[in-house]
Order: structure tokens, then sequence, then C-alpha cells
């Protein structure tokens, strides 16, 4: 499995679209705004941008691993770049990124200032036609001859405020004379304003910033609180249409919920994203020219619902996007997954909302502050759109759900075996349920490999017990990643819980293989330890098929050894 590093550059092959591979840079969630985080369809699960000569968020794609090739700045001829618009300017400027070494937070710099580096136009007056001003835009942009421009709110920002064809433009022309100015901040203007400059290359043109649309929402009917119709999946060509608006009886005052589940670097598409409600009917249109006020997030590190919060919270707002009513785990999709239920605004409790589901882990404890003081139970509440669809919360025989509606408007996830999970080992795969990951990203040290270790223990674990076989196979991909760094005594103690699985996957067998090979290469150094010699010897006793795994492996290495004399002897014989 190719790995890429964040920042870097590759190759994107968009699917569908008949280009030629495009040079882009691999990118982190967080480099996304959060509407586009939000359309990120089942399976996609790398983020790229793609270069241009103006780089804007329209430039980011999804991709698949197999759209993602290693960066070759002859990758394209002369040809190709010439019959495909924009591809010579994307490889002018990866050839310039290349050479000036720059890093991920470049690019997300220059995405976050992309609205304060566009040219802004009266969208009433007809100069975007005017050829004669159109033209003296562009000739001063290409003048790398620095000029003294009126006072501006930021120095590398282009600005053509007209309100008649009289009316002269004011535009700030480059001071550097690189090919990449539009990339690489001046390193002579102050701190403050370095980090938003951004201005243009000599091969440039400037481009309108797209008019701010003001959207009226329709008169939408009154949702049952029970959904039932399945969502479209979520489109790549853009952000979500705005969603409509309801607010449930009984609660007569709006506020902001703190998602105790917010990660730094989204993956899902189901981002809780907060918007005040102030309607007192469900049809409520929205003055003309009435603003949507939004209220930020404040992240927390993932983990159990505290009680101590109070039993009856504070009424939350989540906005649930359109997940993808056809789940689909690497190239196997889910035939048999239930559509997605359609939510929109709702403001709830947290406890009684339709988007979260909820999870009762662990055997029942008492004087617990942390468990439910009803259930004697941890609790988590993981988005519904995270865990909807997946094959292994269904019952294998019936096909019944392990998703069961509990009262009028709130989900539960009832698996028989939660209650053998632990709760420190439910919130890593809790963690990749929203993430796609957990723990260390690229552990590429000893340190945070036997802490990889140690996560995927419990999360193997875990796992095992809920058949997540996609959970397994990405268990599997991240130890094969960190081998260089593996030690002896996390391998034998990893061994001995994956010899000792109840079921048997194919991420079983290729985990038994990488295990068994690296025991069989250090077999000796491990009966040479005296530490861990007696230990060794006792666990492939208890585990026969390790030990038959091991010696096999062992005797294949022992013959190809041998000289072929001694070989060929040995088989007639």
């Amino acid at each position: 499995m190719t790995s890429f590093i964040p920042g870097s550059l590759v190759l994107y092959r968009e699917p569908g679209s008949g280009l030629p591979l495009w040079p882009s840079i691999y990118c982190t969630f967080d480099v996304a705004p959060k509407a586009f985080l939000r359309t990120r369809p089942s399976g996609y699960v790398s983020l790229v941008l793609k270069l241009a000569g103006m780089l804007s968020t329209s430039q980011l794609r999804w991709a698949t691993t197999t759209d993602l090739h290693h960066f070759d700045p002859f990758a394209a001829d002369e040809e190709t770049k010439r019959s495909s618009p924009g591809l010579a300017d994307a490889y002018t400027v990866a050839l310039e990124a290349l050479e000036s070494g720059l890093d991920l937070g470049h690019w997300k710099a220059a995405l976050e200032s992309q609205d304060d580096s566009a040219i802004v136009i009266d969208s009433d007056d007809d100069l975007d036609s005017n050829e004669d001003m159109r033209l003296a835009m562009e000739m001063s942009i290409a003048d790398l001859q620095p000029q003294r421009a009126s006072i501006m709110p930021r120095p590398a920002v282009f600005q053509a405020k007209c309100s008649n064809a009289s009316q002269s433009s004011f535009v700030q022309a480059p001071e550097r004379s690189r090919l990449f100015p539009s990339l690489i901040p001046d390193q002579r203007q102050p701190l403050s304003l370095r980090r938003h400059a951004q201005t243009f290359s000599r091969f440039l043109k400037p481009t309108p910033s797209p008019p701010r649309r003001t959207t009226s929402f329709a008169l939408s009917p009154r949702l049952s609180k029970r959904p039932g119709s399945p969502s479209p999946a979520s489109s790549d060509d853009g952000p979500p249409s705005p969603p409509r608006r309801r607010k449930l009886s009984g609660s007569g005052r709006s506020s902001t919920r703190t998602d105790s589940y917010s990660f730094s670097s989204q993956s899902s598409n189901c981002i809780p994203s907060p918007t005040l409600l102030s309607s007192e009917d469900d049809s409520l249109l929205p003055l003309p020219g009435q603003k949507k006020r939004t209220a930020a997030i404040k992240p927390k590190s993932f983990g159990r619902v505290a009680e101590n919060e109070g039993q009856h919270r504070k009424s939350s707002l989540v906005r649930q996007d359109s997940c993808a009513s056809e789940i689909h785990f690497g190239d196997r999709p889910n035939a048999s997954a239930a559509a997605v239920p359609n939510e929109d605004v709702i403001e709830e409790d947290l406890e009684e909302s339709s988007q979260f589901v909820q999870v009762f882990v662990g055997p029942k404890v008492e004087d617990d502050p942390e468990a439910d003081p009803e259930r004697k139970q941890h609790r988590f509440q993981l988005m519904r759109c995270h865990v909807w669809g997946r094959p292994y919360f269904r019952n294998t025989l019936s096909a019944h759900s392990y998703l069961t509606p509990v009262g009028e408007n709130t989900w539960e996830l009832q698996h028989p075996r939660l209650p053998d999970i632990l709760p420190e080992d439910f919130r890593i795969v809790a963690e990749f349920l929203s993430d796609g990951d957990f723990g260390h990203r690229q552990p590429q040290d000893e340190e945070k490999v036997a802490e990889t270790f140690a996560q995927s223990i419990s999360a193997w674990k875990t796992a095992d017990l809920l058949s997540m076989d996609d959970l397994l196979d990405h268990i599997v991909e991240k130890m094969r990643k960190a081998q260089p760094w593996w030690d002896m005594v996390n391998v034998m103690a990893f061994a001995c819980i994956v010899y000792q699985s109840e079921i048997s996957l194919q991420a079983h067998d290729e985990m038994k293989a990488l295990l068994s090979d690296y025991i069989a290469d250090v077999f000796y150094v491990y009966i040479g330890d005296d530490h861990l010699s007696g230990h060794f010897t006792a666990r492939l006793q208890q585990l026969p098929e390790l030990g038959r795994d091991v010696f096999t492996k062992m005797a294949a290495q022992s013959s190809r050894r041998l000289p072929p004399q001694e070989e060929a002897a040995l088989q007639s014989g």
C-alpha cells in the first residue's frame, strides 16, 4: 500500500474526467474547510489539492489510494501539456514548490487567505465586459516593478472596486520577480501581514471572486420524529445544499453545543456544525438580507461522556449532512446496508438526538462517576452516520440490525458482545469509527511504535469480539508500515492475542504471517535471551499453531541455507 507524506507532491488522476495525471499536494483533512469535509464519499480516504495558477478550495479533491502516484516531473510531455489547459501551469507551480521546499502549512495558509487575495469587482457594473479594463488589469499584474498603492488592509491583495466605468481601479503589483510569487510570502513584510500574503505569478490572470449568494429557504413541511427516507450521497462537486430547519416542540430557546467527539483533523462527512435557530415555527422564512449566524465548536479530546455535566444537558444544535446510503469498505460494497435517514438542522437534547447513537460498554459497575447512573455502564455517543450500515453491526443469521430505536427519537447500539469489552479498548474503536484511524497516524520511532502496539492489541481484541473486518485490515497495514521498529517483547505479546482469536478472517492470516516471520527470523535471539527464553518457550507450548508456523518457516529458512548437494541428498533419501 503506497503512503504519502502530508504536504508532498503527488500525481493525481481524477476518475471519470479523462484528464492526465495532475500535479497535486497530498493534504490532511484540516486543510479543507468544514463544508468540503462533509462531501467526502465513502471509500475515499485521501485529500489532495490540484495545483493551478490560482489556488482555491475548488481545486480540492477526494481521492482513493489507486488515484495517487508518486510525483514525476517528466510524467507529461509537451504535447500533453498543450492539449490539457492548466497542466503546464500546474507543473510550473509544482517544480517551483519542489525547489522552494514548501510544507503543508504553506498550502493551508494559501487556501485560508484565498478570499482576501481575490479580486473584488462590483457585480452591478459592466466592467467585466470592458476589454480595455481587463487588458489594463492583466498588464498591471504582469508588471513586476514595485508600485505605490493606496492604503489597503493587506499588502498582496488585489481589489478593484468601481461604481461606474469612469472610476479607476487600484491594483497593487507584486514586488518580487519570481515565477512563483503567488505561493511564497515576502520575507520583508511584517510577520502579521506575511501570513496572508499571496501575490500573483506572471502567468496568472485575475479572476473575480464569485458573488456571495444569499439563499432563501423555502417553506419546509413538518418532519416526523422518526426519519426513514434515505438521504442521497453528498456530491464531490461542491458544498451541500442549505439544510432545511426545524425546531422540536418543547424547547423555547436556542443554544450551541460543544461536541465531545470533535477532532482536530476530521475525515468524516458528518462533522457537527452548530447553527443558531431562532424561528418560532417550522416553516418561517428568513428575513431578506439576514445573515446566518454561526458559532464555533471548541474541540475536546475523545472520551466517554462525563456525567458531572448534569443529566439534563443544554439544548444542542447539530447539523447532520447526508451520508451515503451505500457504505463501501475498501473494494467491497455493502449491498445490504440500510439506507441512512436524512436529518437537517435540529435543536434538542444530546441524549434525545437522532443524529447520535448511544453505546453502553463494559460490565455493570457500582460507584463509578464516569458510568451512566441508570445503566451502570460506560456510555459512548457516536455520530449515527459513522456506524450506520456497517455489516458487522447486524446479526449474520437473521440480518437484524443491532442499531435499535429507543424511545421516540434516539438510537442505541445493542450488540451482545459490548458488555465483554473494556471501555478503554472501545475508546480506540470509537476513534476508528469516527476518524478512520486511531493513535499515531505514522509511527516512525521505537517509542511511538511501542504505543501503537499497545493500542493495536486493544483494538484487535475489540475488533475480534465485534467481527470488525475493516478495523482488523487497518491494524495489519498499520503494523506492516511500522515493521522496521518492531521489538521482540511487543511482537510476542501481539502474537499471543492474534493466535488466541476465536474467529479466522483474512486479516488474521496476514497478521499471523507477519508475526511468525519475525519470530522465525529472531528465534535464536529469543532462546539466547535470559529474560525472554522461559516465557518464549512456554508460549510456544501453549499455542501449538504459533509453534507450527514458526518451526515451518525456520525449516524453510534452513533448507535455503543448505548447499545444493546436501539438499538433493535429503530429498532423495
